[in-house]
């Protein structure tokens, strides 16, 4: 069988977006999410999040808002008590994606509500 490739490339482009998309402190105070992905389609959020909470072993949970008038499904993993403790997460959870079924890199980190 060919050896899977690994994760490290993809755990070090996650960390780039992150430091070039997020303000330089690390340990900013407040809580942190993870968005996942934003889907149109309810079931499809609603399975995305729990093959993630399966893979992860923690609550993946969606939340409906609306973009332009049309309904979104946004995807969370969190809520973290820094940003630096939601990085190290969103690491770590990209090395348990051993067959690469979820995009980590493009996840983003943002501040809870």
């Amino acid at each position: 069988a060919p050896a899977k490739p690994s994760v490290a490339p993809r755990i070090e482009t996650a960390a780039e977006t992150i430091s070039e998309t997020q303000p330089e402190s690390e340990s900013e105070p407040g809580e942190f999410r993870i968005q996942m992905v934003a889907l149109s389609d309810q079931q499809k959020a609603e399975d995305f999040a729990a093959d993630l909470s399966q893979l992860l072993g923690i609550d993946a949970h969606t939340e409906a808002t609306e973009r332009e008038g049309e309904p979104l499904y946004r995807v969370w993993l969190g809520p973290f008590a820094s940003r630096e403790a939601a990085a190290t997460a969103l690491a770590e959870f990209s090395a348990a994606d051993r067959d690469g079924s979820f995009d980590f890199a493009a996840a983003q980190i943002r501040p809870s509500p």
